[in-house]
């Protein structure tokens, strides 16, 4: 399908299209986009970022890729293959990207995912729903997720292996809600409220 109107002619590029795109054309698109973001912004810092799980015979088993760029943390790519998962291997693969990027500056993360993928995992990790958008086909919805990191180190730097940190206590409840916690046993901070366009 194409749309032409005279100066220019816009091409559908379709399934069969994608196993070959013109990566060519998508590499001098991306990079005038940056070139346009560095003149607005004045900042010039998008490095890419990733950790690799390998076994003990060198072989890349999975990992964690993205880039940082305007203080921000990006997760573009998190796979780990099932025999090694629920094994803290994607924590520890998480905690070498974060404190990454923040030795680089970043003070936040972001990351999407599906909700048949690991939407607890990055709760588990601090990380906030910041948006949900339902899918128009049977699959489930996809979340958006944010982290803000304070100073304190995210990983052990001789095992590489995630740091817990303190737990904060609950903020002391209004009066109306300790009216409502005589009822019950604990605090419960309400749920982030979704985005749904």
């Amino acid at each position: 399908m194409t749309n032409d109107s005279g100066e220019w002619t816009v091409r559908l590029t379709h399934a069969p299209d994608l196993r070959a795109p013109n990566l060519e054309a998508k590499e001098r698109a991306a990079a005038s986009l940056y070139r346009y973001n560095i003149e607005k912004t004045g900042i010039d810092d998008r490095m890419p970022v990733g950790a690799e799980l390998c076994s003990s015979s060198g072989e890349v088993l999975g990992g964690l890729w993205g880039r940082t760029e305007l203080g921000l943390l990006f997760l573009d790519m998190f796979f780990l293959p099932e025999r090694v998962r629920g094994k803290s291997q994607g924590a520890r693969l998480l905690a070498v990207v974060e404190e990454e990027a923040r030795s680089r500056g970043c003070k936040r993360a972001v990351v999407e995912t599906s909700s048949f993928q690991a939407p607890d995992f990055y709760l588990r990790h601090g990380y906030d729903e910041f948006g949900r958008v339902s899918s128009a086909t049977t699959v489930t919805p996809a979340f958006s997720y944010a982290k803000r990191w304070n100073e304190a180190p995210l990983v052990d730097p001789a095992s590489h292996l995630p740091l817990r940190p303190a737990r904060a206590s609950a903020p002391a409840p209004c009066n109306g809600c300790r009216r409502r916690s005589s009822r019950s046993r604990s605090y419960r901070p309400p749920r982030p409220r979704s985005h749904v366009p």
